[in-house]
């Protein structure tokens, strides 16, 4: 019997050798898949062709924009950020929102937003951002007491005390400057033409409605968005033109070719693969449909107005329990695959001629634990515990990869996030409320206490000790979201 016992044990160890090894090989496939797919260097970004002019800057060096460079030399030009009017006089061109693509004419005197560049590193608040293309300059950060409109030439003076200058049009619509503070990805900007002509920048996309999608865990808050967001006005825009109506609603028809969970008909997020009705390409060709009757309804109805419109399609108040579509959306054995897909969601706005962003609602681990398991989402917190984490592993991809596209992070059920004013105000100012004070008055009579963090006492009950290191875990990847 010893014999045979020690056989078996050195089967089983024999077994966990050959698992280790076949782990290690995918491990070592995918870290050269992801190598093979990113333009990462050790110590300089690689430059774009092998012809590409270089701008040299400390610790980096940056492939010239084409509009950096004189047609008949490879010389770098000089940017000239003093020049004030174009052959205007009084008249410069502004340019508008994230995408930057069209330009109207303002007056050197309006005020209007902007944004500072440098091809150096002059200092703190100076950074280059993130998945920008590689010849992209330094962009300066805003502080808050900076977040101020100016005229043309008080902007170049900004701009020039900085150590820098107006950023140029190209820079712009390559996204060189964007999430530097302020909210001025929203805003009409001042910036330069060229080499040295100034402009101001418009956005077409913003005379169309943006659709929002709200990530998050089930349990931060989504039932209290609905209640905010449907109370909005531009939700009620929405309900105006018959969009919310029930079997037959454009945002109840999103939310089905979404996430469907009628028997034999399955969404998008949520694809049963023994399903025979099941027609991805279908669904996707009706989604983009709608996305885009949904856009032109909406610019039709503020024909002239090119406000910036934003319009939640999920925790809007406007449809079923389905259209939360929380991470994740679904109770039962597959719950855990039922997470919303970004890529269709962005796919379907480009393919429908629509500007779409996200926002990111978020709450204390703890509280996210306690909260599903009074509504009996989990059997126990060992299971919430590995959930989360995972779904929350699935959003830190998403939103990095989509970075660009995000527009708030609210925490309205999370204490220290309730306590961020400029939060509150953002949320009021992206969903149509007249003035803060307005948005601020409804929240508080919707929430009207403040809300008490858990006690050390409570999370030591709620968590098993032996749980305490996943448990961890669970908190570092919230936090690396939130941030």
């Amino acid at each position: 019997i010893n014999t045979i016992m020690a056989q078996q044990q050195q089967q089983q160890q024999q077994r966990r050798r050959d698992l280790s090894v076949l782990a290690c090989t995918f491990l070592v496939a995918g870290l050269i898949l992801f190598a093979s797919t990113t333009n990462v260097s050790s110590s300089l970004l690689r430059l774009r062709g092998s012809d590409s002019d270089v701008i040299n800057t400390p610790g980096r060096q940056l492939s010239a924009p084409a509009f950096f460079r004189d047609p008949k030399t490879t010389e770098l030009r000089t940017v000239n950020s003093k020049r004030q009017t174009t052959s205007n006089g009084d008249k410069a061109e502004i340019y508008h929102g994230p995408q930057y693509r069209q330009h109207v004419s303002a007056h050197v005197a309006e005020e209007h937003a902007f944004k500072c560049c440098s091809n150096e590193d002059v200092g703190s608040n100076w950074s280059i951002s993130p998945n920008s293309p590689e010849w992209c300059p330094f962009s300066y950060i805003m502080n808050e007491d900076e977040c101020k409109h100016y005229s043309l030439q008080e902007a170049n003076e900004f701009c020039e005390s900085k150590g820098g200058r107006l950023c140029t049009a190209e820079e712009l619509r390559e996204l060189c400057a964007v999430g530097n503070g302020c909210g001025f990805d929203l805003k009409n900007v001042w910036a330069l033409k060229g080499a040295d002509e100034p402009q101001f920048l418009n956005n077409p996309a913003e005379s169309k409605p943006t659709l929002v999608f709200v990530i998050g865990v089930e349990g931060v808050g989504h039932h209290l968005l609905s209640q905010l967001m449907g109370h909005s006005p531009n939700m009620q825009l929405v309900h105006k033109l018959g969009m919310c109506e029930k079997r037959g609603g454009q945002m109840e028809k999103i939310e089905r070719l979404m996430f469907n969970f009628r028997r034999n008909h399955p969404g998008l997020f949520n694809p049963d693969p023994e399903s025979e009705s099941f027609d991805a390409q279908a669904l996707y060709g009706l989604l983009v449909q709608i996305f885009s009757s949904v856009g032109n309804a909406i610019m039709a109805e503020r024909a002239g107005d090119t406000s910036p419109f934003y319009i939640p399609i999920n925790a809007n108040d406007c449809g079923s329990d389905e259209a939360m579509m929380s991470y994740p959306n679904f109770l039962g054995d597959d719950r855990v695959f039922f997470s919303a897909n970004l890529d269709t969601y962005y796919n379907a706005c480009r393919d429908a001629g629509l500007n779409c962003k996200h926002v990111y609602m978020y709450r204390d681990p703890y509280d996210v634990i306690l909260s599903t398991l009074k509504r009996e989402f989990n059997v126990n917190s060992q299971e919430a515990i590995r959930l989360y984490t995972m779904e929350l592993q699935v959003i830190f991809a998403q939103m990095v990869t989509h970075s660009q596209q995000n527009i708030g992070c609210f925490g309205f059920l999370d204490v220290k996030g309730s306590r961020r004013i400029e939060d509150k105000d953002r949320f009021g100012e992206l969903f149509g409320w007249p003035s803060r004070k307005e948005f601020r008055s409804f929240y508080k009579n919707i929430i009207d206490k403040d809300l008490v963090e858990m006690t050390e006492h409570k999370k030591h009950k709620l968590v098993p000790r032996e749980w305490s290191r996943l448990m961890q875990d669970l908190v570092d990847i919230h936090n690396r979201v939130v941030d």
